[in-house]
């Protein structure tokens, strides 16, 4: 049950990418190679569904595994460069979500509403900066400030580096990399 519930969700995501909460239960039922029945045997209701989708859409675990598998022994810099890459990613993955439900309204249940964890973002935030952190302390006698404000640094300086690169792509702040190692640091690449 819990395989045929992941398969089902794998395939509603790009679905709910593409066309927002209004996506049918039998597109679904098609992507997944199911008959729609299935979906309501493993998910009570359309919008249970459709909640545990954007759950998994938005949970960093793939995120974080990636930046915990960075080898402690990297130059600063080149480790730096993958962190900034996934952070991206990850602030990417956010936007993408965003963008394809503007104007798309779920109207979710109470009984939904009070399951769903209000500071999402802010908890995927902390456990993005919980595995920087641990990546980062092999390094942690070069950096000028402590593992934890190094990590939060990244976040913000990923996730605004990501929005001026859209917006300005000739704007000169595509070196992130070499942002970061100057600030964490006070040298350059």
């Amino acid at each position: 049950m819990e395989e045929r519930r992941r398969e089902i969700i794998a395939a509603t995501v790009p679905l709910l990418e593409q066309e927002g909460f209004a996506i049918s239960t039998r597109k679904i039922a098609d992507a997944a190679g199911i008959a729609e029945g299935t979906i309501f045997r493993v998910f009570a209701t359309k919008e249970e569904l459709l909640y545990a989708a954007i759950e998994s859409y938005m949970n960093p675990a793939d995120l974080i595994e990636r930046i915990e598998a960075i080898e402690c022994a990297l130059p600063l810099a080149d480790k730096l460069g993958q962190i900034m890459e996934i952070v991206q990613e990850s602030a990417l993955r956010a936007h993408t979500f965003m963008v394809s439900m503007r104007g798309k309204n779920l109207m979710l249940s109470e009984q939904t509403k009070a399951r769903r964890p209000h500071h999402q973002f802010t908890t995927h935030s902390a456990a993005l900066a919980g595995a920087i952190e641990g990546t980062l302390s092999c390094n942690e006698s070069e950096l000028l400030t402590d593992l934890s404000t190094a990590a939060r640094y990244i976040l913000t300086l990923g996730l605004a580096s990501l929005i001026v690169k859209s917006s300005f792509p000739d704007s000169g702040f595509g070196d992130t990399v070499a942002l970061t190692l100057r600030a964490l640091t006070g040298k350059g690449i």
